[in-house]
């Protein structure tokens, strides 16, 4: 049987009403897929912070990566983000999301406090000294040297499995087979050859030196695991040897020594002075504060100036005196204002001239003028000069040179 088909025409209103309803139906799915979006996009942002967790080791990377795996299921090949069908934009699955996110992170950390990440209990640990990392023991730092900043090793170890102890009394080095003299440079050994990072040594000091019998044992207990020396105690300050007990170091002098102790210990040795400023008119311009003694006048006073900050007056203001006046005849060249003393005549008077003002008449060459002069002399005598001459060669060149006598 064939069925007859009619059509019906509907007014126009009716089909505007369907019309209408067609279009709400297409804005309510619109509204649909954008709330799922974003609901896609803010599950998408809680589950990120997971995949942010850096890790060094390669355990832990793993568990990381695993985690990544089964948060994020719904990326396809093509890097889109694959909508659900039925995706819910409300309170409970934000909540749901974030406390699966709080359980993740908790066990990612407890795994991580699993591994062997605490640091150790030992006074020391490798490391490279170019790149700071450390390792477990001397020769991974080798390998890495060379892996990384391709550089051979130059120093030969005897002992390489070995691990040196840092608190030998002796300071021997037993993968070198080498004693040191004392305990700094061994530490420096350890850091150079052996690429050993260590603790700093603590200084204790003592405050009394007669309570040191009474607390020894206790004092070498508590500082054995850093220093491990039997004989360690603060210094004593009049000890003859020139060496530090507390740092084990040989000092070259005595300045050096105290210097060290100022510097270091603050212990000062130096006996204060009775009067801290120098004599401006010290015999022998030496200075009584620096125990130093000056080559010349000009030179003790310039250390005055210098050293002391002393404010002088110019040498020929202070040195001329018309009341006070040295003795040009003293027979020792001794001047009793300026308390020197010259060599001979000859600087006295000059001194007596140029220093006081003193106005000297000319010394005449001869002692007894007058006198006659015998050439033939069998002393080799010279009456008016007063002398005897060696031979008679030298007698007759003095008359010849002095006396114009040929």
């Amino acid at each position: 049987m064939k069925l007859r088909t009619r059509e019906i025409k509907l007014p126009s209103n009716c089909v505007n009403r369907l019309n209408h309803s067609k279009t709400g139906k297409n804005a309510q799915k619109n509204e649909i897929d954008v709330g799922q979006k974003k609901s896609a996009r803010k599950a998408r942002a809680l589950l990120q912070p997971t995949s942010n967790h850096i890790v060094q080791s390669a355990g832990a990377n793993s568990i990381i990566k695993q985690e990544e795996s089964t948060d994020v299921r719904n990326l396809p090949q093509g890097g889109a983000f694959r909508r659900p069908r039925k995706a819910r934009c409300d309170s409970e699955s934000i909540k749901q999301v974030k406390q699966e996110d709080t359980t993740k992170t908790e066990t990612l950390l407890k795994t991580i406090a699993d591994l062997d990440f605490r640091p150790s209990d030992k006074d020391y640990h490798y490391c490279c000294p170019i790149c700071h990392e450390t390792s477990i023991d001397l020769k991974s730092v080798f390998e890495h040297r060379k892996s990384v900043h391709r550089i051979s090793r130059k120093v030969a170890i005897k002992h390489l499995e070995l691990e040196p102890d840092i608190h030998d009394p002796n300071n021997y080095c037993r993968c070198c087979e080498r004693s040191f003299e004392s305990l700094e440079k061994y530490r420096s050994h350890l850091k150079l050859v052996h690429f050993m990072r260590l603790k700093p040594l603590r200084i204790v000091q003592r405050h009394d030196s007669a309570s040191k019998s009474n607390d020894s044992e206790m004092y070498l207990n508590s500082s054995k695991k850093f220093y491990n020396l039997q004989n360690y105690y603060l210094q004593k300050p009049n000890s003859s040897k020139i060496h530090c007990r507390a740092c084990d170091k040989s000092l070259p002098s005595e300045i050096s020594f105290q210097h060290h102790l100022l510097s270091v210990h603050s212990i000062d040795q130096r006996i204060p002075e009775e009067s801290s400023v120098p004599e401006i008119d010290a015999v022998d311009n030496f200075c009584r504060v620096c125990k130093l003694q000056s080559a010349s006048d000009a030179a003790y006073r310039r250390h005055l100036r210098l050293k002391h900050k002393m404010i002088l007056q110019p040498l020929w203001k202070t040195l001329y005196d018309p009341k006070l006046l040295p003795d040009p005849l003293d027979p020792s060249f001794y001047c009793r204002v300026c308390k020197l003393m010259k060599k001979t005549s000859l600087e006295y008077r000059k001194h007596c001239m140029s220093k006081h003002r003193m106005a000297l008449a000319p010394v005449t060459p001869f002692a007894f003028p007058e006198a006659v002069i015998n050439p033939d002399s069998p002393d080799f005598f010279c009456a008016k000069c007063n002398k005897h001459l060696k031979s008679f060669i030298t007698f007759r060149a003095h008359l010849k040179r002095v006396h114009q006598i040929a």
